[in-house]
């Protein structure tokens, strides 16, 4: 590291005496910038401000080929779920409510439309074929009707909707767009009976309240977080 601006820019240059030759890198030098917006790290790479980006805009992704930059991408071994809390008094205590918020995401809906084919739909921690699978009686499936049903049977409906409020962050690890993400979830779940507010704080802040937990005054009222869950460990 040749030199360290927090928030601003971190510089790296090659260190010639590494012990193994064969990972000497090839370039002299490079220089990271923190960029959490995805409109302005797309709009530095296609003006050739930065020679790279991590998790481009998705509108953008015509354009980007069309310039004939090379995109890359593979699944990662976690999820960005919402973590209920399960503490006295919770609404998310109920399993038909538990049920119904996860029947009520069209998840091939948000990865064709506001995320261009970037993601794989989450069922569950672990899908189809793993070995930590198991046999879950319940699926995690797009039925709008039932999650409706779920709701109506636990005393929600269109005139009497079911307040939840969820922390997350505008940015920061790696995420997609967690804001727009969680936008599409508030709307989404608005048609089963939900009225989910987002409470949205600083990545590190985030991290620092899921250790604390919800009953600490850094969770501002909420019931749920968002957050990381990786499936590296069982």
């Amino acid at each position: 590291m040749s030199s360290f601006t927090p928030r601003e820019r971190l510089e790296l240059v090659k260190n010639e005496n590494y012990w193994d030759k064969a990972r000497v890198p090839k370039t002299d030098k490079m220089v990271l910038l923190p960029m959490p917006e995805a409109n302005a790290r797309t709009a530095a790479l296609l003006s050739g401000q930065v020679n790279w980006i991590e998790a481009p805009a998705p509108d953008a992704l015509p354009e980007i080929k069309q310039r004939g930059f090379n995109l890359y991408s593979n699944e990662e071994p976690h999820v960005w779920p919402w973590q209920f809390s399960r503490v006295e008094g919770s609404p998310w205590n109920d399993i038909r409510v538990r049920k119904a918020a996860n029947l009520c995401i069209d998840r091939e809906g948000l990865r064709d439309g506001l995320l261009a084919g970037l993601m794989v739909p989450a069922t569950g921690t672990f899908e189809p074929g793993h070995p930590w699978r198991g046999n879950p009686t319940f699926q995690i499936k797009y039925d709008k009707p039932a999650a409706q049903k779920l709701m109506q049977e636990a005393g929600f409906g269109p005139n009497k909707k079911l307040t939840v409020k969820i922390q997350t962050s505008a940015s920061g690890s790696g995420q997609m767009l967690p804001l727009p993400m969680n936008e599409y979830l508030q709307q989404a779940l608005a048609e089963c009976y939900f009225d989910v507010q987002l409470d949205v704080i600083e990545w590190n802040t985030l991290f620092t309240n899921w250790r604390r937990g919800t009953k600490d005054p850094s969770a501002n009222g909420s019931n749920a977080i968002n957050v990381t869950y990786a499936a590296m460990d069982p």
